[in-house]
This record gives structure tokens, C-alpha cells and sequence, in this order.
């Protein structure tokens, strides 16, 4: 008899008879995954998650711990949640950490951007006036350039060439004080 479950023999013809097909039989079946959500586990905690997400907008752990389930139970279940607008903001404001990870994220920006100005300001203030290993320096990099996260990159093989733009990176800026 050959079923869904590949080739396995039919309780009449076989050695061992019924009790063989039936172990044959299981391993088969214990060999197929059954996908995510088929087998519906604890209904009733879904139902009540799926509920405090959407109309309380309760976080994960806060419903993880009123059902007695599983984060990873939980965020599975209420996944295809949307929150409004104010229950996001009501999570952000019941989770301190996240505040202070915020705060910080932002006074970090702030530092970063008002450095990025300085050195922009000065870099235009060069320009002005008319520094030629500057515009040398820019234009090599406009041509030739790249950068990333704290790395510029120079792509040439010509020794004078590089030479130029590494005395154009380290240099000091006549506006810059170097004490």
C-alpha cells in the first residue's frame, strides 16, 4: 500500500503484520513538521492576549505574566497587532529604560550634529579662503574618494598622490587651533 507518507507496507503482507505497519506508520508521521498555528495550544490565553493587546494595549511581558505563558508565546500570538498612537506612547512611557536609551540616543545626535556643523563650518571657511592644498585635497576626494563610518578612503596607486592627500588629512586647518 503506498500512502501520502511514502512506501509502507499494508497490514496484511509484512512479517510482523498490524503491529509493524502501525510503528512504521508513526515514524512517518512523527517525521512530518507541522506548521506553526495547525495545532491550536492553549486558545483560551490567545484569545485573552489577542485582547489585551488590541484594546488595552498591554505590553508583551506585562500579558506574558497576567496569562502564566511564554514572551516568545505571546509575541507570537499578538504579532499582527497594531497599536494605536496612544498605546505606543503609554508603553514608552511605563518603560524607563527605554526613556533613558532614548534620551541618551538623542543628546548623542544632538553632539554628533553639532560637531559635523563645526567641521562643515571650517571646512567652508578653508574654501573661503582659498587654502590649495585644501581645494587640492577636495577634489582628489571628490574624484577618487569614499568614506564610511569614520574612515575616509583614497583609491590611487600614485605614491605623490597619496602623499598629497594624507598631508591634506593631517594638516591643521589655519582655522582650527591645534593647542
Amino acid at each position: 500500500m503506498r500512502s501520502c507518507c511514502g512506501s509502507i507496507q499494508s497490514p496484511v503482507s509484512g512479517p510482523h503484520g498490524l503491529a509493524a505497519y502501525d510503528a512504521a506508520l508513526s515514524r512517518q508521521r512523527s517525521r512530518v513538521r507541522i506548521p506553526l498555528g495547525v495545532l491550536d495550544v492553549k486558545p483560551a490565553e490567545r484569545l485573552e492576549a489577542r485582547r489585551l493587546r488590541a484594546e488595552e494595549g498591554a505590553s508583551v511581558k506585562a500579558i506574558a505574566a497576567r496569562l502564566g505563558v511564554s514572551v516568545s508565546s505571546v509575541s507570537a500570538w499578538v504579532r499582527d497587532i497594531a497599536l494605536t498612537p496612544d498605546q505606543v506612547a503609554a508603553l514608552a512611557r511605563a518603560n524607563p529604560a527605554i526613556n533613558r536609551q532614548r534620551a541618551g540616543t538623542a543628546t548623542w545626535a544632538a553632539i554628533c550634529r553639532e560637531r559635523r556643523r563645526s567641521w562643515q563650518e571650517e571646512g567652508r571657511a578653508r574654501a573661503r579662503a582659498g587654502d590649495p592644498l585644501h581645494h587640492a585635497g577636495c577634489m582628489l576626494f571628490w574624484a577618487e574618494g569614499s568614506k564610511s563610518r569614520n574612515r575616509a578612503i583614497l583609491t590611487n596607486s600614485d605614491a605623490d598622490l597619496l602623499r598629497l592627500f594624507g598631508r591634506f588629512l593631517v594638516e591643521p586647518t589655519p582655522c582650527r587651533s591645534t593647542g
